[in-house]
């Protein structure tokens, strides 16, 4: 005869119910769209605000002679939006006219899977844009100017949106 027997009833249940939760935390699909989501956000803002809310703060003043040149040709165009001509090719005079391809590259939706995959593991941001990379880190003859600078603040939010993700999953199993 044992001297002491404890039972737990339930633990068949909360076995099944962790084995469960288990499954269901390898897909991440949830939360890193929504961190996906709220990067897109910050991307925006950086165009938005010529960088003012992003991490480095406001992006450099474009060169003396070149902001000149591009005033007189597209005044009012911001920076990291380019200007095309719009006129044949040594006809003068010129003209030119906002081209923006590089922002739109920058601010795909999170639809085109070419510029964002989210899947079950992982989210991988590739802005389809040969020259971003160049602006994001700058060069020789270029300040950098970052197109992607989310504030250190967004590290809080990507906690943020795992830990809610958790929460749901963790109440969603009865636990």
């Amino acid at each position: 005869m044992p001297l002491m027997e404890l039972r737990w009833e339930g633990i068949d249940e909360t076995v099944a119910a962790l084995n469960e939760l288990n499954v269901r935390l390898e897909d991440k699909t949830a939360p890193l769209t929504r961190i996906g989501e709220e990067l897109h956000m910050h991307l925006e803002a950086a165009y938005t605000s010529e960088g003012a809310l992003g991490a480095s703060g406001r992006w450099v003043p474009l060169t003396r002679r070149y902001g000149q040149w591009k005033h007189r040709h597209g005044p009012g165009v911001p920076i990291l939006v380019g200007l095309r001509r719009t006129g044949v090719k040594g006809q003068r005079p010129q003209s030119y006219e906002p081209s923006g391809r590089m922002r739109r590259q920058v601010l795909a939706p999170l639809q085109d899977t070419a510029t964002w995959q989210i899947n079950r593991s992982r989210m991988r941001y590739t802005a389809q844009s040969g020259i971003a990379p160049w602006h994001q880190s700058g060069t020789r003859h270029m300040k950098a100017r970052p197109p992607v600078d989310p504030p250190r603040v967004w590290l809080g939010e990507i906690d943020r949106a795992f830990m809610g993700w958790l929460d749901d999953l963790i109440q969603q199993s009865g636990l």
